[in-house]
């Protein structure tokens, strides 16, 4: 049995179009009430997002492999299933990560952070504190050549600061009246070699191609603040990775 984990985002119909495609039987498990009503129909199961208690889920139901399409960033829901699931399980994550022209796209983690620490130059994050805070995880003693950049406040926001889990003096603040071209002013400030966007950085587009005129090198990756074993962009290739 395979297990569709959703919070009732797009890909629901598409996975189980994929999925019938290839005549498996699977269910649908949500968190909450709210998000399989979104989508309430099928097999569906509504449970507790503990490690524990989809664990239980997983050996109630026979699950062999679980697609998580959650949307939601840092889903505590997303992080119970991951860490419930045994050797037997497969887990595969599928994320929306448009492509950005001009930009390369990277949904490991830890590929991001060992870029890091064989790159000359440091690296500048426009992303979420909890994205920052995993790639600087992965990235050991070379996060210190993480920055990340806030708009100039009349105190400086410790609190927020330290969520990225990067040294504070790495925390710049800058006066942004355009955000395209602080992008630029940004790269040449901390020295940075490539620039790291997040997919749901505001005018992504229109950043890149601000940060590529100054030389960086432009990536893009998801927003969910986890690290996951496999990953895809797409449903098609999640479905085919359960599969493999």
């Amino acid at each position: 049995m395979i297990m569709i984990l959703s919070d009732g985002g797009a890909n629901t119909a598409e996975v189980e179009k994929q999925l019938k495609l290839h005549g498996d039987e699977y269910c649908l498990f949500f968190s909450d009430v709210i998000s399989a009503s979104r989508y309430a129909k099928g097999n569906v199961l509504i449970g507790m997002a503990t490690r524990w208690s989809m664990a239980k889920v997983y050996a109630e139901n026979n699950i062999t492999a679980v697609i998580d399409i959650t949307e939601t960033p840092d889903s505590k829901l997303s992080r119970a299933a991951l860490l419930a699931c045994s050797k037997n399980i497969k887990y595969v994550k599928c994320v929306r990560c448009e492509a950005v022209e001009g930009a390369k796209s990277c949904l490991s983690y830890k590929q991001l952070a060992d870029r890091i620490k064989n790159s000359k130059g440091n690296a500048l994050i426009y992303a979420r504190p909890e994205t920052v805070s995993e790639i600087s995880r992965l990235a050991g003693e070379f996060s210190s050549k993480i920055y990340v950049v806030l708009p100039k406040d009349i105190v400086f926001d410790v609190d927020r600061a330290l969520k990225y889990s990067i040294p504070l003096l790495n925390v710049i603040e800058m006066d942004i009246t355009d955000e395209k071209e602080s992008v630029a002013l940004a790269v040449e400030k901390v020295g940075a070699g490539m620039v790291i966007f997040s997919a749901e950085t505001e005018e992504v587009e229109e950043k890149a191609t601000s940060a590529r005129s100054v030389g960086a090198e432009v990536i893009v990756t998801h927003s969910m603040g986890v690290e996951y074993p496999k990953i895809f962009s797409n449903v098609r290739d999640a479905v085919i990775e359960i599969h493999t």
